[in-house]
């Protein structure tokens, strides 16, 4: 979080705003890259963020090659328009959003899906995160089998 005086950041605030939000963007830069840049649903707990990516993602090979990454989850609220402050000057727009990034190192980047195991009931992976994105269908996972079983 950014400490500023005019906007003083609160820990639990942060923390109950990234429990609420399903998905993030992920930023990678391969050594001598570009930054490569991936929306993704996630997990975060016990010290973690767990994220699902596709194996051919550009952004998951920059993680490989570079694992200083930044996950950053955001959420727009409103715009303020510039002409209900100044009618020629589209410099005072204004867009209001709340955003926390996390400067992280990734670790066991892995093809495998049971690398972490659940540790409770209700443990939710980034993969079950997905799931709620699917629409339900008969036998599968909530009722659903979801895109896979239609």
């Amino acid at each position: 979080m950014f400490a500023s005086s005019r906007y003083p950041p609160d820990q639990a605030a942060a923390d109950a705003f990234v429990a609420e939000m399903r998905h993030g963007t992920l930023v990678a830069c391969a050594p001598g890259g570009h930054p490569q840049v991936s929306i993704l649903p996630f997990v975060r707990g016990g010290g973690f963020i767990e994220l699902h990516c596709v194996q051919a993602d550009p952004t998951l090979d920059a993680v490989r090659a570079n694992p200083l990454v930044t996950f950053f989850v955001s959420d727009f609220l409103a715009w303020s328009p510039h002409d209900w402050v100044n009618p020629v000057d589209a410099g005072v727009a204004t867009l209001h959003f709340r955003a926390v990034a996390f400067e992280c190192q990734a670790e066991d980047v892995s093809t495998d899906p049971e690398l972490r195991e659940r540790n409770h009931p209700g443990d939710a992976r980034a993969a079950d995160v997905i799931e709620q994105y699917l629409p339900a269908s008969p036998g599968g996972p909530s009722g659903g089998a979801g895109r896979g079983g239609e």
